[in-house]
């Protein structure tokens, strides 16, 4: 696959279905020609921005489509494009609607004889916010252990997860682009040196609720990977199964952007013709909640859960092997902020998780509790958020985690393995990000620089570099090894 001469070009064919010329390796691929690029921070090439879907211009909120091959050489050097948002770092609306891309990032030693497996990583952000850049998601920690790393974008917030019951906007839209850069993966990573029969899907956060859907509506004859990672969430999460509707919520956005109607089906034809950015403003006026929904049987419904019980029956979990996992303390970025903002979580969470122990008269309680404290000069004190941050936890993340890893193990799972993330350093992400107060325990989304090598960090200190060295090697051992 590597080549800098002609010499190499001949070698190059030979190994991979492909041509290699320069320091860009030029893949000949079923879709057509594409150009990379050789990575400087490793021994790794990158395919960067490669469609695997694209938009109907005339249904911006509906199913995405297949993209058709290239005509020409694709230049696989961007790794910019992001789906509309308001993005994390600098709060400002960002995106195109165009944005199907999915990153390839493959180490030097991939070719036929020598075919590696395959990471393909769904990043969280509650559906609103997310992209698959190496700003975020820098490949050189794992990809170093001989493991391709793919990460994707997804539509987000309105144009991914409006679910309004009629077969132009079903619902599950995400889900959908999701499935399809899944199934882009399985039919040609092999012609990138990827082994299409050891492919783990791993998602954090919604990312992991997305994952735990995907296995459950998969066909039980589509086996599209054979290993998943779920990171701090999954389909029993409170935060998923909310089963809202959104028509009130378009028709407003609709009359927002100056359309008065009470058609649905105007509104969302209205809102494909608005610029994309309007559409977000507009969206995150109305404050809409996503998530997944069961749709009706339209053509190709995304197969969601209509019971999610601990219990239900997976058929795609059999012989599958799964590493399930938490954080220390997945709650602290919550119960650090002001008492108002604990409250309203608290009743959103406990209120709304079946699986908590916890009756309506304990939940009325424990909110009374913690309302008393916030007459108390104020404020809490820190040993008491600290704690109530591990209670919560408790009754929600962790147990979720321990319900699935018993529904898999029920189901026929290869091996199940659990996980705690502990450490406390100078690269934990929501504590870098929130400027968190150390020693509190690691918080939600803390392990994922330990994975990646987000752009603006520092270097690591040598304890870093151990932690990152410890995840990356587990991380990579489960791809190979399961």
């Amino acid at each position: 696959m590597i080549g800098v001469n002609c010499a190499c070009v001949l070698i190059g064919a030979l190994l991979l279905p492909n041509i290699v010329t320069g320091e860009k390796p030029l893949l000949k691929t079923r879709l057509g020609l594409i150009q990379g690029l050789e990575a400087d921070d490793g021994d790794y090439y990158m395919f960067l921005g490669i469609p695997y879907a694209k938009i109907n211009e005339s249904n911006l909120f509906g199913e995405s489509l297949p993209h058709p091959p290239f005509d020409t050489i694709f230049e696989a050097n961007d790794d910019s494009i992001m789906c509309p948002q308001r993005e994390e770092f600098n709060q400002t609306i960002q995106g195109t609607i165009n944005c199907l891309t999915l990153n390839i990032y493959v180490p030097k030693t991939a070719n036929s004889t020598n075919k590696l497996p395959v990471l393909l990583y769904v990043y969280g952000g509650n559906y609103i916010v997310g992209f698959n850049g190496r700003y975020m998601y820098g490949p050189k920690y794992l990809v170093r252990h001989d493991i391709i790393i793919v990460v994707f974008n997804y539509r987000l917030g309105p144009y991914g997860f409006l679910c309004l019951d009629i077969p132009e906007v079903p619902g599950n839209q995400g889900y959908k682009d999701q499935k399809n850069a899944l199934r882009w993966v399985y039919n040609y990573i092999e012609e990138f040196g990827g082994d299409r029969n050891k492919i783990t899907l791993d998602g954090h956060s919604f990312g992991a609720i997305s994952v735990d859907l995907l296995l459950h509506s998969m066909n039980e004859n589509e086996k599209l990977f054979d290993k998943v990672i779920l990171q701090s969430e999954g389909s029993l999460s409170p935060y998923a199964k909310l089963q809202r509707l959104h028509e009130k919520s378009v028709l407003k956005m609709a009359r927002h952007l100056g359309t008065n109607t009470n058609d649905v089906r105007q509104a969302i034809t209205f809102l494909s013709s608005v610029n994309s950015s309007l559409v977000i403003e507009a969206s995150l006026k109305v404050s809409i909640v996503y998530s997944d929904c069961i749709e009706k049987t339209f053509n190709n419904a995304f197969k969601s859960m209509s019971n999610s019980d601990w219990n239900i029956k997976v058929p795609g979990a059999k012989n599958v092997s799964f590493m399930i996992g938490n954080t220390e303390n997945e709650l602290i970025h919550v119960y650090g902020l002001d008492i108002p903002e604990i409250s309203r979580d608290l009743d959103q969470i406990l209120r709304s998780s079946k699986y908590s122990p916890l009756t309506a008269i304990d939940t009325y309680e424990i909110a009374k509790i913690i309302h008393g404290l916030s007459k108390m000069n104020g404020m809490y004190n820190r040993k008491i958020r600290n704690k109530l941050s591990q209670y919560v936890g408790k009754m929600t993340y962790l147990r979720i985690s321990k319900l699935n890893m018993l529904k898999y193990l029920r189901g026929g799972a290869r091996n199940v393995f659990n996980y705690m993330f502990s450490y406390e350093g100078q690269r934990n992400f929501l504590t870098n990000k929130l400027n968190l107060t150390l020693n509190e325990g690691a918080t939600h989304a803390d392990e994922i620089s330990y994975l990646f090598d987000l752009f603006y960090m520092v270097e690591p200190s040598q304890g870093d570099r151990l932690i990152i060295d410890r995840m990356t090697t587990l991380w990579a051992n489960f791809v190979k090894y399961g």
